[in-house]
């Protein structure tokens, strides 16, 4: 069973637009786009290739290949997306 995902500490706001396609306002074929504030178009890239650096050795993997999933020609643009997480440093510095 998947765990609960916390709630968030402070609630989302949530704006949505309603485009209609055609430029037509009583067109019948309209999308609803939302727009969460806070969060662009690379925030959620930003956190899968966050979240598979952080569990890439569990697969016997290596920062390469999280490079390659993510189709960076760069292994320093990669590094760019992965976020620190400064409870895991100090559990590393314990392990010295």
């Amino acid at each position: 069973m998947a765990a609960a995902r916390p709630k968030p500490s402070r609630p989302v706001q949530v704006d949505v637009l309603i485009q209609h396609i055609r430029g037509r306002k009583d067109s019948a074929r309209s999308r609803v786009i939302i727009l969460l504030n806070g969060c662009s178009s690379h925030s959620g890239r930003r956190t899968f290739i966050t979240r598979l650096g952080r569990v890439i050795p569990l697969a016997g993997g290596s920062l390469r290949d999280v490079q390659l999933l993510a189709r960076h020609r760069s292994l320093v643009t990669t590094e760019r997306y992965i976020d620190g997480d400064s409870h895991a440093q100090r559990k590393l510095v314990a392990l010295l």
